[in-house]
């Protein structure tokens, strides 16, 4: 069995509570529902030490990138994230539907995460998989995490934006119109 861990407040005023509700200091069921909130708070602060690793590779890969010591170039095929440069978050891919276009996939800025990763395709036949992408070249991105779903703008224009300051509203500005960035 795995040494313990010391407990912090927060989850040990969880376990007493627990144990108040079930009714008794040392049942077994007292215990199981220790065990589970054990397990929840593990597993939350896995996926918080998940995230901040994540931030530190992008922003060492941002580094590097800035200083000259990444020169690779982008492949058709590649998983790429796309950083918002004013606020620092990812561009991602949703289940959930757009506002403008529910037909389509709602899109948003948020901390990096598998939803905020794209497959560079080409968007003619011409272009293979591993050929490397050139400025002047038409792509389409995919989302990695839902097959079939590729990253555009919808044809549907705002005449006007309620909630311009929202900042899960991704748009673009095309012409004098603001169009909704979506995924379908």
């Amino acid at each position: 069995r795995p040494p313990r861990r010391s407990r912090n407040r927060k989850e040990v005023r969880a376990m007493e509570r627990a144990r108040e509700r079930s009714g008794s200091r040392g049942s077994r069921a007292s215990r199981a529902s220790i065990g589970n909130i054990e397990e929840a708070a593990e597993e939350e602060s896995l996926m918080r030490k998940r995230k901040v690793d994540e931030e530190q590779g992008n922003a060492e890969v941002l580094r590097m990138v800035a200083g000259g010591e990444i020169t690779d170039q982008i492949k058709y095929g590649n998983i790429i994230q796309l950083q918002h440069v004013n606020t620092g978050l990812f561009l991602a891919c949703h289940k959930g539907a757009a506002p403008k276009d529910p037909d389509c996939r709602r899109v948003s800025l948020k901390h990096g995460s598998h939803a905020a990763q794209f497959r560079v395709n080409p968007r003619f036949r011409a272009q293979s998989e591993g050929s490397p992408v050139f400025y002047t070249n038409s792509i389409k991105l995919e989302s990695a995490k839902i097959d079939g779903m590729f990253l555009h703008t919808s044809p549907k224009v705002y005449t006007t934006i309620t909630n311009a300051n929202d900042p899960d509203l991704a748009t673009v500005i095309r012409k004098d119109q603001v169009c909704e960035v979506n995924c379908s």
